[in-house]
This record gives C-alpha cells, sequence and structure tokens, in this order.
C-alpha cells in the first residue's frame, strides 16, 4: 500500500530546528501576532497545512508530495553538510567542504530562501498572473504560442488564477537554474561560531538575514546573506567562489551585541522565533521592549 504523504508542510525544515531544541527535545518560541511564549515539538513548530500541495483549476488539493521531495533531494544532502560545518566549527577547524558539499550546501540555502511565508506573501501582493509567467518560463523554458494561449486561458478566473501562482511557486522551489542559485554558487562560505554559550542565535519564521549594504546586490562580494544553523553556529555566504574562514566571537560585549543586533533582526523579519533557551528568547524579547519604550 503506497504511503501517506505528510499534509504538514514546514517552511523551516526539521534538520535545522533539531539543532535548536532544549535537553527536553522542545523549541521555545514567541509569536509576535499575540506576543505568545510557549514550547513546541520540532514536528509542530514552523508548519503550514497542505503548503506545498498543488491545485488543480478549481482549486482542489493534488499532489502533496513536495515536502517529502524537499527532504529527499534537498534537505537530506544539506543535513550531512550541516553535520559536518558543526562539528568542525566547534573544533576551530574550517569545514574544508567538497565541491559537492558546498553545492549541497548552496541549494538548500536557495530552497530556504524561496520556501518562506514572507516570500509566498509578497507574491500575493505582486502581479499574480506576470509572477506565475515569468517563474514558470524559468523552469520550462520560452512559452509557445500555443502555451501562451494555454496559459492565459487557464487565467481566467480568480480561482485559477489563484492555483496558478500556487503551483508556480510549488514548482520553481527545486529550480536549480535560477539566477540565485548561481549566485551563491559564485560565493564563499563564511561560518562564525560562538565561544559565549550565555549568548545564542535563534531561529526565525523567515531564518535568513541579508547583509547587503546600500546600492549593493548579493552578487557583491561584500554582500552576504546570514542563516543560523545552530545557537552557536551561522554561516554566510561571503567572499570568493572557493573561498572558506571560520570566525570565533570570543566572549565580551562586542560578541552580545552583535548576536542581540541579529536576532532583532531575525525578529522583525519574523511571524515567528524560536530558541534552544528561555534566556536566549527573553534576552532577545526584553531588548525588543526595551528598544520600543525607548521609540517615545
Amino acid at each position: 500500500m503506497p504511503q501517506k504523504e505528510p499534509t504538514r508542510h514546514h517552511y523551516v525544515p526539521r534538520m535545522i530546528l533539531r539543532n535548536f531544541v532544549d535537553e527536553h527535545g522542545l523549541l521555545h518560541c514567541y509569536r509576535k501576532d499575540d506576543e505568545a511564549q510557549f514550547s513546541s515539538t520540532v514536528g509542530n513548530a514552523f508548519v503550514k497545512n497542505r503548503l506545498y500541495a498543488k491545485h488543480d483549476t478549481i482549486r482542489r488539493r493534488k499532489d502533496a508530495s513536495k515536502e517529502s521531495e524537499l527532504a529527499r533531494s534537498v534537505e537530506a544532502p544539506a543535513d550531512l553538510v550541516v553535520r559536518k560545518i558543526l562539528r568542525c566549527a566547534r573544533r576551530g577547524q574550517e569545514p574544508c567542504l567538497t565541491e559537492a558539499e558546498k553545492e549541497a550546501w548552496d541549494f538548500f540555502f536557495c530552497v530556504q530562501m524561496r520556501r518562506t511565508l514572507a516570500l509566498r506573501e509578497v507574491i500575493d501582493n505582486e502581479k499574480m498572473v506576470d509572477w506565475a509567467r515569468r517563474e514558470t518560463i524559468k523552469v520550462l523554458g520560452p512559452f509557445s504560442e500555443e502555451d501562451e494561449k494555454e496559459f492565459r486561458a487557464e487565467m481566467g478566473t480568480p480561482e485559477r488564477r489563484r492555483s496558478a501562482v500556487d503551483n508556480a511557486w510549488i514548482d520553481v522551489l527545486l529550480a536549480r537554474n535560477d539566477p540565485l542559485f548561481g549566485t551563491l554558487r559564485n560565493k564563499g562560505l563564511l561560518i562564525v561560531v560562538l565561544a559565549d554559550l550565555e549568548i545564542g542565535f535563534v531561529i526565525g519564521s523567515d531564518p535568513v538575514v541579508p547583509m547587503i549594504p546600500y546600492g549593493s546586490t548579493l552578487e557583491d562580494e561584500d554582500a552576504s546573506n546570514l542563516f543560523p544553523i545552530a545557537p552557536d553556529v551561522l554561516v554566510a555566504c561571503y567572499g570568493p567562489s572557493g573561498s572558506e574562514e571560520l570566525v570565533t566571537w570570543h566572549k565580551g560585549p562586542d560578541a552580545r551585541e552583535m548576536v542581540d543586533a541579529l536576532n532583532s533582526e531575525i525578529l522583525a523579519n519574523s511571524l515567528i522565533v524560536a530558541s534552544s533557551s528561555t534566556k536566549y528568547l527573553n534576552r532577545l524579547l526584553n531588548r525588543q521592549r526595551e528598544q520600543h519604550n525607548g521609540s517615545y
């Protein structure tokens, strides 16, 4: 009997969330919309029901296999790389990734940047038909005259337009010909490890923090995206292709300020954040309250 596809779909993968659990296997979470603090298992955190399930033209759900495909073809290869990065970073060593390992990490990083709910909401607010057409062409190539007519016919009702956008977003999640993936392939790695375990990174529903100077793009060498993969380790795409650099943030006020600032940015961009420690989480929330009170 075929195995039933999962319907609870993660937009932050479990292989990353597991690095942020406490000794009891729990994540300590904060949800911004109702300011609720709660604990959660990995299976129940950062999920949306049938997020990656495709639709037919009348909005019926079909094909919920994308969650399993993401786990198999993107997350499983990247999980081995993440474990290697963590193991080496905590020993004070650069991971010396092979070409295949670097590609697995870059693709995972690229997919994670595409799969967030924040990006999904941006798409909702754009011209949906144009977006769906553009992204479909990226994956399948230019439309023939017949393809164009069929595509426009499918856009005839709001329900069909919505289905087309949903399906295009799902289709491009695993596209390797996206310029973003090419940009990541052309950049090196910067790995930051914390020596002060009294502080730690959080993980957010939008976990990647852009560090792009004004007037620059991610293609520029001094631009970067930062991704915490554990409370004590983050990975950034930074520097020229083939480069690796390991940096330790030692104990002291400078490191604490940098961690606090990064966590605050993750909170600002995310609907939910989670931490391995209520202490880390409360530190972040107290900083937010202080900044808010000081703004008056």
